[in-house]
């Protein structure tokens, strides 16, 4: 099964009615130490889960062999292989003739769900960086990028970035066909020769050079960050800095660096100085959101009604959209509510599905989706929306 990094477009595409059944399964991982051995043990234990929910719907025998086979695979891989560079959450999505596999750097709740759509609240929170942010360490001799969130932060190996300033500019290739130029001189007399070249300038050349190489990076990461809203944290010495934000076109660049050289810090290191950045940013978002709603609420351009919320989200008429972080439980009748609470404990599969169709289509037409905790979440239902109109 290819392991993928979700966008927009991805999601947009499972919102459709899939042949059913649709599986869902979520799993939060292990990046490094002995728990990782574990990961494949769980994993088999949630498969398990997911023939079981198969088969309480009918759907058993060669069609569910035929349908898990994918997951069954990766089940039985306790290789290095499939398993190493885990981040945070896997994400399985199964279906006739859909088969999708996706390794987060978020946390992601224990989950499986089989039912006539797929579960999509996580990948969104993903998607609109909800804690999640970026840092990029550079300096001339190094490059790495980090995907970071409040709890860690772990390398992203990304094929398109150079490797440092020469891999950029490809000063190694460029030296190797330097002219060879001879000139009438005692120097040359004595066999001296005078190479031409980049990669040794100094003032304005040498800054030129700087921003070729900044704008390089700015072109690898364009296409792997545009379907995102997550912070971009630079970590670099201080001059590099203002040639960076000349050079790069992300609106999420954040204004403040980490600085200094961060060549020789883990990302243990660098983890602490750029959550410290990022940490007020993403308070404010969610303030900012859930005030933006009691305007909205007070002049009557919000709505708690599921039915209406994914009628708008469809038409693009939701601004921000505020659902509650919360997975099925593991209820025997998971359609049978409590008629007592209008948000109960646990939510049915047929909400969730709402739920995540609402959020993905809010998304698509440009709109904001915030996921918040119960006590967050400024009404008592499982959402509310903001309407533009």
């Amino acid at each position: 099964m290819l392991v993928s990094i979700p966008t927009i477009d991805d999601i947009n595409e499972l919102t459709g009615p899939p042949s059913t059944p649709a599986v869902s399964l979520y799993m939060p991982t292990h990046r490094t130490g002995r728990e990782t051995r574990q990961d494949p043990i769980r994993l088999k234990n949630l498969l398990k889960q997911v023939e079981s929910k198969l088969d309480a719907r009918g759907h058993n025998g060669q069609q569910s062999s035929d349908l898990l086979a994918p997951l069954r695979e990766i089940s039985e891989d306790v290789s290095d292989q499939f398993w190493r560079n885990g981040g945070d959450g896997l994400v399985i999505l199964l279906s006739d003739g859909v088969s999708k596999c996706h390794k987060l750097p978020i946390d992601v709740p224990e989950t499986t769900l089989v039912s006539d759509h797929f579960f999509l609240n996580p990948l969104l929170k993903y998607l609109q960086g909800d804690g999640l942010f970026y840092l990029l360490a550079v300096s001339q001799n190094r490059l790495r990028l980090f995907s970071g969130t409040k709890h860690s932060l772990s390398e992203v190996e990304l094929e398109s970035l150079p490797d440092n300033l020469r891999d950029a500019l490809r000063i190694d290739e460029r030296e190797s066909t330097l002219q060879f130029h001879s000139h009438r001189s005692a120097s040359e007399q004595q066999g001296a020769a005078v190479y031409h070249g980049h990669g040794g300038g100094e003032g304005e050349d040498r800054k030129q050079e700087i921003l070729q190489y900044f704008q390089r990076i700015d072109h690898a990461l364009t296409p792997f960050l545009r379907a995102q809203k997550a912070p971009l944290v630079f970590a670099g010495v201080d001059y590099l800095f203002p040639i960076f934000q000349q050079a790069c076109d992300y609106s999420g660049l954040m204004e403040q660096a980490v600085v200094g050289s961060p060549d020789e810090l883990s990302a243990d290191d660098l983890h602490p100085k750029a959550w410290e950045l990022v940490q007020p940013r993403f308070e404010a978002t969610v303030r900012e959101a859930i005030d933006k709603h009691g305007i909205a609420s007070a002049r009557g351009q919000s709505t708690e009604d599921l039915e209406q919320i994914v009628t708008a989200a469809e038409r693009g008429q939701i601004d921000t959209l505020l659902v509650v972080d919360r997975v099925a439980d593991h209820h025997p009748q998971p359609e049978q509510a409590p008629p007592d609470s209008a948000r109960p404990d646990w939510l049915s599969p047929k909400v969730l599905e709402a739920l995540s169709l609402a959020a993905v289509r809010t998304l698509s037409h440009g709109g904001k989706v915030y996921l918040l905790s119960e006590d967050e979440l400024p009404c008592n239902r499982e959402a509310t929306a903001i309407l533009r109109y």
